[in-house]
């Protein structure tokens, strides 16, 4: 499991029409997430440390408005997640893209977020694929360490 979003399936693909090798993580959307307007998109969010490698968590979809600023979205993200104040301060945002290296975002000029920054397609879904941009929240990983072998039991949906 690599702890990001690689690909998004539209809500009309049947089940049977997936790949039975690969594991999938179905999530509802958020009802602010059901409606968008033309400047507006979900774009990928994952946890790391120091590293864009270094991966850990349940990475998850944002909406984000084209040139919102950060300190918009952190406090999104802080309620959306539910961190504490002392816990949220320690934690660097970037825009990550595996093949390249990343640049923290400047909280001191307060930055926009523009969606051209992801990728953007026109429908206002981003497409995520290995090397694609994502926000990441760079913060030490609190939860302990797992054997790298210790998998969940998969969910199975039966048509």
């Amino acid at each position: 499991m690599t702890h990001r979003i690689v690909d998004i399936h539209p809500p009309d693909k049947p089940v049977a029409e997936l790949f039975s090798q690969k594991m999938y993580r179905v999530e509802e959307y958020r009802k602010e997430e059901l409606e968008m307007d033309e400047d507006e998109a979900l774009i990928p969010v994952a946890h790391f440390h120091k590293a864009a490698h270094n991966v850990f968590g349940v990475p998850f979809l944002l909406k984000l408005r084209n040139g919102e600023r950060l300190s918009k979205v952190k406090e999104r993200i802080k309620a959306l997640l539910e961190v504490s104040d002392k816990e949220f301060d320690k934690w660097k945002f970037a825009i990550v893209q595996t093949i390249q290296p990343f640049q923290y975002l400047s909280e001191e000029n307060d930055e926009p977020l523009h969606l051209g920054q992801f990728l953007i397609s026109r429908k206002g879904i981003i497409f995520p694929r290995m090397g694609m941009p994502w926000l990441g929240l760079d913060h030490i990983n609190k939860n302990p360490k797992r054997t790298r072998y210790t998998f969940e039991k998969a969910i199975k949906i039966h048509n």
